[in-house]
């Protein structure tokens, strides 16, 4: 177990930052296969609970009580996924240490009976688990910074336009990648809309990027045999923020690694940082994918500075 102020030592994954603080009701659900998954719950919605991974090192099997509160410190891994042909990208967390929470890092009880901000509330999913009865949110009220804080930094490997329904920028996806393997790129979603088309051609390959977020899940779409699309059931994580910022090397990136010149090459290396961003923003735009409604409506109260997340996650005083 490791103690809440020796946590920052951990905080890197490949000489990377890569570190997360999620805060909730432990959850064991068995599957429909007697599988037994974990989840970290913070609201009253079962379809948006934060899947955590046993791992190898035994802490969830050990320290997982159903519907107890608790801390997990953990770093974010990426792997893909086959649905429908297509190749998608998962974001997860893997335990380093499980500890209870204090009070105020608990969600509270307007949070928990709120949901999910922006969420469709015909789309919940409940069980008899309910911590502060039965009362009805407002949809409004806010959770603790606490309660889920992701601390990541990494390269560049992919950058794609995300849109609404309309067909209108509302935000981009990054592939975040800490390892020379690509399948185990992190999803990194920007979702506001405002700045959504500057920060697009800003974004260039191989581009050394932190991110201040939280783990979020998505449903997966399916499409039937008459063209019909609908929720499959399946959901992905991803690393929802609302900024991203250069990486320091040295703070957030102890060092480049060398098959970060892999990537340059295979966009082009211009020697010009004004030419370099042109063709990578012309790469981008070539890449464009739709987000739910529910993705794209940004919620102001979710901003955070790196220092606000961890004041939230009681590594600062």
């Amino acid at each position: 177990m490791i103690e809440m102020q020796d946590s920052a030592s951990y905080a890197f994954e490949a000489g990377m930052k890569n570190i997360a603080y999620i805060t909730g009701f432990a959850r064991k659900i068995t599957d429909a296969a007697g599988v037994k998954r974990y989840y970290i719950q913070q609201h009253n919605d079962m379809s948006r609970m934060v899947p955590v991974e046993t791992g190898k090192n035994g802490l969830v099997q050990r320290h997982f009580q159903d519907r107890l509160e608790t801390k997990v410190y953990g770093r974010v891994r990426g792997r893909v996924i086959e649905h429908q042909g297509e190749k998608i990208h998962d974001a997860y967390v893997i335990p380093i240490a499980i500890t209870r929470p204090s009070i105020l890092e608990m969600p509270e009880e307007q949070v928990w009976n709120a949901g999910v901000y922006g969420r469709d509330r015909s789309k919940v999913e409940q069980d008899d688990f309910r911590p502060y009865g039965t009362s009805e949110g407002s949809g409004k009220a806010r959770g603790r910074g606490a309660a889920n804080t992701v601390l990541l930094a990494g390269i560049i490997n992919k950058v794609t336009a995300l849109t609404n329904s309309e067909g209108l920028l509302s935000g981009v996806e990054i592939e975040l990648r800490q390892h020379e393997r690509l399948e185990t790129v992190i999803p990194v979603r920007m979702m506001k809309a405002s700045i959504a088309g500057a920060m697009q051609k800003q974004l260039r390959m191989g581009m050394p990027v932190s991110i201040v977020g939280s783990l979020r899940m998505r449903d997966l779409k399916e499409t039937s045999p008459d063209g019909v699309i609908s929720n499959s059931g399946k959901r992905v994580g991803y690393v929802w923020c609302n900024n991203i910022q250069t990486a320091s090397q040295g703070v957030d990136i102890r060092s480049i690694p060398t098959w970060v010149s892999a990537i340059l090459e295979r966009y082009g290396k211009i020697p010009s940082a004004a030419a370099n961003t042109a063709a990578a923003a012309s790469t981008a735009r070539a890449e464009v994918s739709a987000v739910d409604e529910e993705e794209s409506t940004f919620d102001p109260d979710d901003a955070r500075t790196e220092e606000e997340a961890l004041r939230a996650a009681g590594l600062l005083v």
